[in-house]
């Protein structure tokens, strides 16, 4: 079974993506035009036709999704944006107006960030970037379900490696994914948990020195510790209200999404907020 895994600040895809069930289901449901395809240019269609259009069809597949082929290849080039993912949508929590998920100082910020605004945003990402490859592009519906599965299954890797106590700085330097609560009942896109987002407001800071990162994660412990606080006091109701309003993006189809990133762009930036 084809698994995703983030080692030393990469993600690595091991094994097929395509499952042998991921297969059946696509051929019975989206891949009914491909299988029909492959049927017409068959030789001999009478005999066992079907069966062996099937066949060419699902070596068609495997060729196209190979381990080391050019579209996972692709994949994993773009599951490292991830941790920019998780950037982007505390930004855009941020700039959207939920402020019972954020806490700031003069010097820093800290967004909560539920696991399914992630992974929505990874996934639209993923079919934007991905989906109308020239090597897939003939498998309507199953690139779809593949990316899907790549992004769920980055997004619990990297969740699994923060929820271990590890922290991550992201590529900006000045912004750090420092934990995670896999217990909170958010039930956006069918998942719950968050992670913890903190980032400097000073812009000469670089998170990437382990000095400098200990010195402004103990200036933040209060901070933090308040975020936490704050959620667990937070009334049913105001949970629910927060979580409808991300989950409504789980009815809409991925390319049709906005990610929490491009949401906030159509928003002023507050002043004093910039990160």
């Amino acid at each position: 079974m084809a698994t995703v895994s983030w080692k030393r600040g990469q993600f690595r895809i091991a094994g097929h993506p395509v499952s042998d069930e991921m297969f059946d289901q696509w051929v019975v449901g989206e891949g009914r035009s491909a299988l029909r395809e492959a049927l017409r240019t068959t030789h001999l269609q009478w005999w066992f036709g079907n069966t062996r259009a099937r066949r060419r069809l699902r070596r068609a597949v495997r060729n196209a999704f190979r381990p080391g082929g050019t579209f996972c290849a692709a994949t994993v080039k773009q599951l490292g944006q991830l941790p920019r993912v998780v950037r982007g949508c505390a930004i855009g929590i941020q700039r959207t107006g939920h402020r019972q998920l954020c806490t700031f100082d003069p010097t820093a910020a800290i967004v909560v960030v539920p696991r399914g605004v992630v992974r929505n945003d990874i996934k639209v990402l993923l079919v934007r970037e991905l989906a109308g490859l020239a090597q897939v592009r003939d498998f309507n519906g199953l690139t779809e379900r593949v990316l899907s599965w790549a992004a769920i299954g980055a997004e619990t890797a990297l969740f699994d490696y923060i929820a271990r106590g590890k922290q991550h700085v992201d590529e900006s330097g000045r912004g750090i994914i420092l934990g995670g609560d896999s217990d909170f009942r958010w039930n956006i896109n069918a998942t719950n948990g968050h992670y913890y987002y903190a980032a400097s407001l000073e812009e000469r800071v670089d998170l990437t020195g382990s000095r400098e990162r200990r010195r402004f994660l103990a200036g933040i412990r209060e901070l933090y510790q308040g975020q936490t606080v704050h959620l667990k006091r937070m009334r049913a109701e105001e949970a629910r209200e927060t979580a409808e309003a991300f989950r409504l993006l789980q009815k809409m189809d991925p390319r049709a999404r906005e990610t929490a990133a491009d949401r906030a762009r159509r928003i002023r930036e507050p002043a004093g907020m910039q990160y």
